[in-house]
């Protein structure tokens, strides 16, 4: 087993609430890790540490072997970590195609006065960036809409969109917090579709979702939280049918029809 993303002891306080408590979180490199739990047991915090963007009050996070733990998300970024949020950051006023090209900031070395006066290189550079991003929305199935502003699109693509802004990044490890929420049926079956060719590209996965069909969909390997803490893991058969599983979310019984 290779890891590629481990947390260790990973604690979050806010005031006297603990949203994190103690989480020791393994993901291998390769894989789809399912992040499951009823709302408030912990699982968005979890993204926003491993990010970058909330301070770790504890604990560590590791990924690739180095200590990142309370790095800025900015190079956290650039080390490889890839976040998609539940509710679509983008650029309203730019279109689809510029909305992703800002994706590739990390690895654009043009410098700015070769970017203001329009350099050989600048320019070289651009054309090699463009190509790149309209490859990325190909894959995605939405290169059509490469003209067109996100907050005009559906919901499925302005989710699409997330996904390939994310991508633009190139990262090792892609964070998706709830890729499905909000879709109808025909929208996440696309999305299940999205998270496994997302693998295919040597991207390992972490998904944080409430829709279990995609959840069983998609996923190598669930972890449960409830309040702070894991409370169970393994194969999403083991996982959604464990009994504290089914009580502290699913629902008792609910294990016939997750």
């Amino acid at each position: 087993m290779t890891l590629i993303l481990e947390t260790k002891a990973l604690t979050k306080r806010f005031g006297g609430l603990v949203a994190v408590n103690s989480l020791d979180l393994q993901v291998e490199q390769g894989e789809i890790l399912g992040l499951i739990g009823p709302n408030g047991a912990g699982k968005s915090t979890v993204f926003g540490l491993i990010s970058g963007f909330l301070p770790v009050t504890s604990g560590t996070v590791v990924f690739d072997g180095h200590d990142i733990t309370n790095h800025h998300p900015y190079k956290i970024a650039r080390a490889g970590i890839a976040r998609a949020f539940q509710q679509s950051l983008t650029f309203r006023g730019m279109t689809v195609l510029d909305n992703v090209l800002v994706g590739f900031h990390k690895s654009h070395d043009a410098s700015l006065t070769a970017s203001v006066f329009r350099t050989k290189g600048a320019r070289s550079e651009e054309k090699e960036l463009v190509a790149k991003a309209i490859e990325i929305l190909e894959f995605l199935g939405i290169a059509h809409l490469a003209n067109d502003r996100p907050e005009n699109l559906p919901h499925g693509h302005q989710k699409a969109l997330g996904v390939a802004i994310a991508l633009a990044s190139e990262p090792k490890v892609l964070l998706l917090d709830e890729p499905a929420t909000g879709m109808n049926p025909s929208e996440s079956d696309m999305m299940i579709s999205h998270i496994h060719q997302v693998r295919k590209r040597g991207v390992t996965v972490v998904v944080v979702e409430h829709d279990m069909r995609v959840v069983r969909s998609v996923c190598d390997r669930l972890v449960c939280m409830n309040f702070g803490e894991k409370l169970c893991e393994g194969d999403p058969d083991y996982v959604t049918s464990h009994p504290e599983v089914c009580e502290a979310y699913l629902g008792k019984g609910a294990a016939d029809v997750a």
